[in-house]
């Protein structure tokens, strides 16, 4: 097996043990070329862009939308292992690290 596709799984148990919801899905554009687009929801939601040239290795680049509501929003660049992602996710998800536009309707 591949490394990539050992370490996308290995990815994928890790974040389906540890969130609610998540997909991970293949996808390729101009943008970012071929990579995996995945979404964790819990609350709020966290859209990750992670190139499918970095989960060759264990430790690796990625990016999030700031507002994962629009594809046009700032991407914010982290760099995690497989073993801290989930990690990293969660300091997103209960530090709020979004856009105010996103936070918004969570505050009313």
């Amino acid at each position: 097996m591949s490394d990539l596709k050992f370490n996308i799984n290995k990815l994928h148990g890790l974040l389906i043990s540890n969130f609610e919801n998540v997909t991970i899905t293949e996808k390729s554009d101009i943008r970012h070329n071929n990579y995996f687009e995945i979404i964790v929801k819990e609350d709020k939601e966290v859209k990750i862009i992670l190139n499918k040239r970095e989960i060759e290795n264990t430790n690796f680049n990625w990016k999030y939308f700031s507002n994962p509501e629009n594809d046009d929003s700032f991407l914010i660049e982290r760099h995690s292992s497989i073993q801290n992602i989930v990690s990293d996710i969660k300091d997103i998800l209960i530090r709020e690290r979004f856009d105010s536009d996103y936070l918004i309707k969570f505050n009313k």
